[in-house]
């Protein structure tokens, strides 16, 4: 049922034998022997927390997996299956659950949690059965720190929590205490929901266990309620009153370093949909969660885990086998933030409009407009349905936010001003922008000539630039430089309406994306290719809407391109 569609995998890491021990593990006096396999003590074990926002979405076989291919890297690996509601771990790997599990130490024992690590057929990865006694009361918080310092002090690269689904409080405790935190989810609006809704508890969580200076600092500013209006609303109003102070909080949040997987996606209108969880959590709660990777649905996963076989052993070729084995590299290779560095929050009314459409400043114009079709579902107004930091007073902004991002970037000429404007201000560089002279239809600037005088620019105004392109190169004149348009001309041609969306500096991109019209059509109304243009019955509507966006007689327009269109079929029935 799993499949992660990542980035093109190499052929090289897809082997059944494991590569030589990695590097950076301690000296060999530090080692170990077990059952003639070696394993050295490293300096740091990372924590990372499995976890998903309702059952069913295929976690515990991506651990499994995960795991094996983490391996297969060289890494060393400890599963901890911590499902203290279904322990079942060990069928994904293909192995019998035998042995003490780990609610030796979840029960307060003194039993080392080293001591319950078992070989599995996978070298380089262990595995610590889940707990035999269900019925046993969830463990203090002081044992849950006790089991994450035992974790850290095992002698792998990563120790791999597999918790319980749904905001079980256990998950929500184990998941503050690890180092990095992955949700698993599918498109199904409910496991969503569920996901939206676990990363605000631990938000929440979070802020609670904030520094009391911090804490009464924040109450005092913005009273014991301030929280109830959602946390990206809080954090808004305490930069407008203290910006050191709320760069405290944001620091809080930002320490839970959080991603997500979407399981089981069987096209890619889901995978987009789903990453309207990153959205609802950036400007709803303040805090960013990063996608990891879609997963597809396949049978190659049910097949597997029928036969009680690991995916990665059983199908080692499969797409899904390659796509998990990338997620492990994308995950080892995640480092955490950079000594020194210190989130700095930005309210919503000063985000730049390619934040508020999360994009970057070189995107296209059709990578804006997918944005903001995205986007649309966020604020919407049936999004409030969702309760909890979600009030229709952030939606309302939020909405207003991503229209006014779309009607300024989505047209050529607006979108010029505001680039500049924003490398005016230096908050971008002009190589981060995206060169919009192509869109434009506007020729390079001229390379200057080795030796010679710089060339003054003429004044566009006085007439001159048109009259030299024109004596120059009467083609160039032609495409990148639309000839005047004082005036109402005789007739809307097809060229006509081309110059005119030039002056207006449109794309055809900013035209398709207004009027919902295919760019190839518009190509071709403007190229007047009748031949390939569809009915006229919807000719027309094309023909009335390209007119609305050049701001003309829409009637106008259609009578004198119908004409043209008549004429040409007429001349084809008479040759």
């Amino acid at each position: 049922m799993n499949e992660t569609r990542l980035l093109p995998t190499p052929r090289s890491l897809v082997t059944a034998n494991p590569p030589p021990a990695a590097p950076g593990f301690g000296s060999p006096s530090a080692a170990t022997q077990t059952k003639g396999r070696e394993y050295r003590k490293v300096n740091t074990c990372r924590l990372i927390a499995f976890a998903s926002g309702k059952g069913g979405v295929g976690k515990s076989l991506l651990v499994a997996n995960l795991g094996i291919q983490l391996a297969r890297q060289g890494r060393r690996v400890t599963l901890i299956d911590c499902d203290v509601l279904s322990s079942t771990l060990h069928s994904y790997l293909g192995t019998v659950c035998s042995g003490s599990g780990v609610d030796e130490v979840l029960g307060g024992n003194s039993t080392p949690l080293r001591s319950l690590a078992r070989d599995t057929s996978v070298p380089y990865l262990r595995l610590i059965s889940g707990p035999r006694n269900r019925a046993r009361a969830l463990p203090s918080r002081e044992v849950l720190q006790s089991l994450a310092l035992e974790a850290r002090e095992l002698a792998s690269d990563f120790a791999i929590f597999d918790l319980p689904s749904g905001m079980h409080p256990f998950s929500l405790d184990v998941f503050s205490l690890a180092d990095g935190g992955v949700l698993v989810t599918t498109a199904e609006p409910g496991s969503l929901e569920g996901a939206f809704h676990f990363v605000e508890e631990l938000g929440k969580r979070r802020l609670d266990e904030m520094e009391s200076d911090i804490r009464c600092a924040v109450e005092a500013t913005l009273g014991s309620s301030a929280l109830e209006r959602g946390t990206a609303s809080c954090l808004d109003a305490l930069a407008e009153i203290d910006p050191g102070l709320v760069n405290r909080v944001a620091a809080r949040l930002a320490g839970l370093r959080l991603s997500f997987v979407v399981n089981q996606v069987r096209a890619d209108a889901e995978a987009q949909a789903a990453l309207n969880l990153r959205s609802l959590c950036r400007h709803y709660l303040g805090v960013e969660v990063e996608f990891t990777g879609a997963v597809e649905y396949d049978l190659s996963a049910w097949q597997a885990t029928r036969q009680r076989k690991s995916l990665s052993q059983k199908y080692p070729n499969a797409s899904a086998t390659r796509s998990i084995e990338q997620m492990a590299a994308l995950l080892s290779s995640r480092t955490g933030p950079e000594p020194g560095s210190e989130p700095r929050w930005i309210r919503l009314a000063e985000r730049t409009h390619y934040q508020i459409l999360e994009v970057p400043p070189s995107a296209s114009q059709r990578d804006l407009q997918r944005a903001y079709d995205r986007l649309q579902a966020i604020a919407s107004p049936g999004i409030e349905q969702l309760g909890g930091a979600i009030h229709s007073e952030r939606v309302k902004a939020v909405r207003s936010r991503i229209e006014n991002a779309h009607r300024t970037l989505v047209f050529l000429e607006p979108r010029r001003g505001y680039d500049r404007s924003l490398v005016a201000a230096g908050i971008l560089r002009s190589e981060e922008l995206r060169d919009l002279r192509l869109e434009l239809n506007e020729p390079p600037p001229p390379k200057p000539v080795e030796g010679s005088s710089p060339t003054r620019t003429p004044d566009r105004s006085m007439g001159k630039t048109k009259k030299r392109r024109a004596d120059t190169d009467e083609s160039l004149e032609e495409e990148a430089a639309p000839p005047a348009t004082s005036g109402t001309p005789l007739a809307y041609t097809g060229a006509v309406l081309a110059a005119l969306r030039r002056e207006h500096g449109l794309s055809l991109e900013a035209i398709g994306a207004v009027t919902k019209v295919r760019i190839i059509h518009l190509r071709y109304l403007e190229e007047e290719r009748f031949g390939s243009l569809p009915a006229l019955i919807f000719l027309k509507g094309f023909v009335r809407e390209y007119a609305r966006c050049l701001k003309l007689d829409p009637d106008r327009v259609w009578q004198d391109y119908r004409t043209r269109f008549e004429n040409w079929k007429r001349s084809r029935s008479e040759d």
